[in-house]
């Protein structure tokens, strides 16, 4: 269901309105070439501003997802245009088709929509032409008639020396008709393509996005995967090498038990292969336990994070650094770990290059727009640099790929003498 609050495209949304606006001034004001198209029809401009009113509300929910609603609100939009086109004489119908073909090419597929532009076209094109053909054989017949019965004025279809004034006047009819039908072909078609462009791109965004999470939920699950994979490897590696290991270290220091008072020097041999055997196995359990070890950013929030790196960094500098920190969600390990090395990255930049003696750190949660931001912004009074001259970059191409390789931004603000700003905002 599209509401106003939930419409995938404002602008359009604001352009319909717009639209209904100017087919309601055109029922308060009086447009001589624009009567001649309903001229056979009676006008009537209340009816026409309700009804305008009625198109309006249709539009404040546009069904989506069940079909028969779709076809219900389209039979209901479609009927107040034809009895505001054939029935009360409205000027600016036009508009209204085109209003028709934007809430269609919202709710059907483009197979669909095609048709139902085709379908308003050929129908609205065939009411203007019959209004002409109305005109042409009976509407200016009975003006003249009406007006020579009581003698105001003289048949302006005879008039000796002057052409036939009927049929210039329905040539001219024909022709503004012809015009309009054609004008209003090439704006359906216009409206057609460009709501059919629209939805496609949005709905290729949201696949890319959907895919983009698909992706992002398999690897978690790949790693997952291949650290279980890891510790089974480790275990089945600890149960052969450690329990091989000990249990020869048992049989050798049962025999030397055995043989210490018959035969010292083969229970001393004994003991000693045994000690051997125990350094194996401790070795063995240091290479396994250091595998299993994880990450040393784990177990840890951002916040000690940050802060055993700020110490570190103002024990090597002398630089004490103002901090406002102010984590209110749970991170995930590479989101820490992305904005761990950024901020390592800014702090040897800092103590390289910057010659600053203040440093400001924000470090922050925020939602923007429904979404989860993490922000980072390192701020010093070095002498700054010029981006276009340095070739390196200081780091920040990296920096950089590791923003986008977590779908965030990173932003540099510097000038010669004007210190440095970094700031990177990353979504959680």
């Amino acid at each position: 269901m599209i509401t106003p609050n939930h419409h995938p495209f404002r602008f359009l949304l604001q352009f319909e309105w717009g639209l209904l606006v100017l087919t309601a001034l055109g029922e308060l004001m009086r447009l001589p070439p624009l009567r001649l198209l309903t001229i056979g029809i009676p006008r009537e401009p209340g009816l026409n501003i309700a009804i305008i009113v009625m198109i309006g509300l249709l539009g404040l929910r546009l069904p989506t997802e069940h079909r028969r609603q779709k076809w219900l609100y389209t039979g209901m939009l479609a009927s107040l245009i034809a009895i505001a086109i054939l029935g009360t004489g409205m000027q600016l119908f036009p508009l209204l088709c085109v209003v028709f073909v934007m809430r269609t090419g919202l709710m059907f597929g483009t197979g669909v929509h095609r048709w139902l532009t085709g379908l308003t076209f050929v129908s609205t094109g065939s009411a203007q032409l019959y209004h002409a053909l109305t005109v042409q054989y009976t509407r200016w017949e009975q003006i003249a008639m009406r007006r020579a019965e009581r003698g105001t004025v003289r048949s302006p279809f005879r008039v000796e020396g002057a052409p036939d004034i009927q049929d210039f006047l329905a040539s001219r009819l024909w022709m503004m008709s012809l015009s309009s039908v054609i004008l209003l072909g090439l704006v359906l078609l216009f409206v057609q393509v460009l709501i059919s462009a629209l939805v496609a791109e949005r709905q290729s965004r949201e696949a890319l996005t959907a895919a983009n999470q698909t992706l992002r939920i398999y690897a978690l699950r790949v790693e997952d995967l291949a650290i279980v994979q890891e510790r089974d490897r480790i275990s089945r590696e600890i149960h052969d090498s450690l329990g091989h290991s000990l249990t020869v270290f048992n049989l050798y220091l049962e025999a030397g038990l055995r043989l210490w008072d018959s035969d010292p020097v083969e229970a001393k041999d004994l003991i000693g292969e045994a000690k051997t055997q125990g350094s194996m196995a401790l070795q063995s359990v240091r290479h396994s336990v250091s595998n299993l070890r994880s990450s040393p950013l784990s177990n840890k929030s951002l916040s000690e994070l940050i802060e055993t790196l700020l110490q570190d960094w103002q024990r090597s500098t002398q630089i004490k650094p103002t901090t406002d920190i102010q984590i209110l969600l749970t991170l995930p390990e590479s989101l820490k770990l992305t904005l761990y090395r950024i901020l390592q990255e800014t702090l040897t930049n800092i103590t390289k290059y910057a010659q600053a003696t203040e440093v400001d750190i924000v470090v922050r949660t925020m939602v923007q727009s429904n979404q989860d931001w993490i922000q980072l912004r390192v701020c010093d009074n070095g002498i700054g640099f010029v981006r276009s001259q340095t070739k390196s970059g200081f780091g920040l191409q990296g920096m950089q790929e590791r923003a986008i390789a977590n779908g965030g931004i990173l932003t540099v603000e510097t000038s010669l003498n004007a210190g440095c700003t970094i700031e990177v905002r990353i979504p959680v």
